[in-house]
């Protein structure tokens, strides 16, 4: 596709582009083929088995805490009661219920060999399903709007909302203890500031934030911002010592000044935009 595209434009293709291509291909391949050999594909747990294992194995802990709490109260109400009627004798060993022969049991490494692969699988396909959305805005909105979707959407709200009220709660419980403790001090200035949770800010306020990381990072770094400047001119200033990130400084800057001088709404994936520019600004910065 990419070389039709070139042809159509009549760009001129170098003769080394094809043999690259070729090449990194079948490095691609055989880097695949590796990965193929030393996945552990020989054991015997699928993924709901895998699940019904680690359910199992939940659910015996949880047996266990409620069998031994009820041992503790029973050896007590003994030592308090004497004659209290003797419980019936647990079953034995040989009483429980066997499975067939021929029926295989995993082993421990076969539950922790799968435990791992799931859980390595769910973790990369659910950071690409995320990134993926992200690129395309619309194709979530169209998701959301399905009837299923959109009522498992809600309940989540609600079950954010409920939690985050709750550790709301909790925090400002502990913090009426903190200060009840100590005497009230000013704060000093070289105090350490409190995290910010983005996802409780606006799409503006977002942007904002990034923006005055990138002030913060860059004074950090021997690049601080003069009271006299204005944006663009610290861009023009920071850009002359990182010229690499010449367009992440602009395009971060413009969605800056959008976000703080006008009042029409700030696009939600505007903030998409705004953390990768902030992303790369820092990589520079640390180098």
């Amino acid at each position: 596709m990419l070389r039709s595209g070139w042809v159509w434009e009549k760009v001129p293709i170098g003769q080394r582009v094809g043999a690259r291509w070729i090449t990194y291909t079948v490095l691609l391949l055989a880097a695949a083929v590796i990965i193929a050999l030393l996945l552990p594909t020989r054991y015997s747990l699928g993924l709901l088995g895998t699940l019904g294992y680690l359910l199992n194995f939940v659910i015996a802990l949880v047996q266990t805490l409620f069998y031994g709490i009820l041992a503790l109260i029973l050896n007590l109400l003994s030592r308090l009661f004497p004659d209290w009627p003797q419980q019936p004798p647990l079953p034995t060993e040989d009483s429980w219920p066997r499975l067939p022969a021929n029926v295989p049991t995993p082993t421990a490494a076969d539950f922790i060999q799968s435990l791992i692969f799931w859980g390595v699988f769910f973790i990369v396909a659910g950071y690409v399903v995320i990134q993926f959305l992200q690129q395309h805005p619309g194709l979530l909105d169209e998701l959301l709007r399905l009837p299923g979707i959109s009522f498992v959407a809600r309940l989540w709200r609600r079950l954010r909302a409920w939690f985050g009220g709750l550790n709301q709660q909790i925090e400002d419980l502990l913090e009426a203890r903190r200060r009840a403790r100590r005497p009230a001090s000013p704060r000093p200035a070289s105090a350490p500031r409190r995290w910010i949770n983005l996802r409780k800010l606006s799409p503006r306020q977002q942007v904002q934030f990034y923006y005055l990381a990138m002030l913060r990072r860059g004074s950090e770094h021997g690049h601080a911002r003069r009271p006299v400047q204005t944006p663009y001119e610290y861009a023009r200033t920071l850009e002359s010592q990182i010229p690499e990130i010449d367009r992440d400084i602009d395009g971060l800057t413009e969605e800056f000044i959008e976000a703080r001088y006008t009042r029409h709404d700030i696009p939600a994936e505007h903030v998409g935009l705004v953390r990768r520019y902030w992303e790369r600004i820092k990589r520079a910065l640390k180098k």
